[in-house]
């Protein structure tokens, strides 16, 4: 499907567009509530509204989706590895069990976000807001959260192996049953109110 024919459709109400092949720019664009479950994108869609969009299952690898609006999106078990989401409102998306490897997410607002079980290893996070997120289980091992807000946030079960906290903020977040002596803190506001800088170089 060219996207020509993907915006000449949604135009005319169609929603729609489950398993969709689907290359080419969709930048600034209202899509708000596209079903494109199980697709497989080769897109670009900075600053889009997308929100409550349904990508679920869909395969979104190396795509750009800069500044864009997903809040509300349902993302999960969608592969979105090595994509670009800086900047992105990612506010009460599901991103349960998504592939997240290497994604870019610097900045991005995951407010209220659900990424029980994502895979985030390697994921950039840097000065990502996370507050009241649902990071149980997910895997962080290697992702970058410095100067992330975690204030919140529930990490029960979460892989912090190698993880880089450097001046994160993890006020009020659950860090029950956490190893937290794989993880890099440096300078990083633990829930309690102290400062910890372990294995800070």
């Amino acid at each position: 499907m060219t996207t020509e024919e993907l915006l000449e459709r949604y135009a005319a109400g169609e929603r729609d567009f489950i398993g969709a092949n689907l290359s080419g720019k969709l930048i600034g664009l209202d899509l708000q509530g596209i079903n494109l479950s199980g697709a497989y994108l080769l897109v670009y869609c900075e600053r889009s509204n997308l929100s409550n969009a349904n990508f679920q299952s869909a395969g979104i690898a190396d795509c750009g989706f800069m500044e864009a609006n997903l809040s509300g999106a349902n993302l999960s078990e969608a592969i979105l590895s090595e994509s670009n989401f800086e900047g992105a409102i990612l506010i009460g998306a599901d991103l349960r069990k998504s592939q997240m490897i290497r994604t870019s997410l610097g900045g991005a607002s995951l407010v209220d976000a659900d990424l029980r079980s994502a895979n985030l290893e390697s994921a950039d996070l840097a000065s990502a807001s996370l507050v009241d997120a649902d990071l149980r289980n997910a895997n962080l091992e290697s992702a970058n959260l410095a100067r992330a807000n975690l204030t919140g946030a529930n990490l029960v079960g979460a892989d912090l192996r190698n993880t880089k906290l450097r001046d994160a903020n993890l006020t009020y977040a659950n860090l029950a049953g956490v190893d937290l002596s794989v993880a890099i803190l440096c300078n990083t506001l633990m829930p309690d109110g102290t400062f910890r800088d372990d294995h800070c170089v």
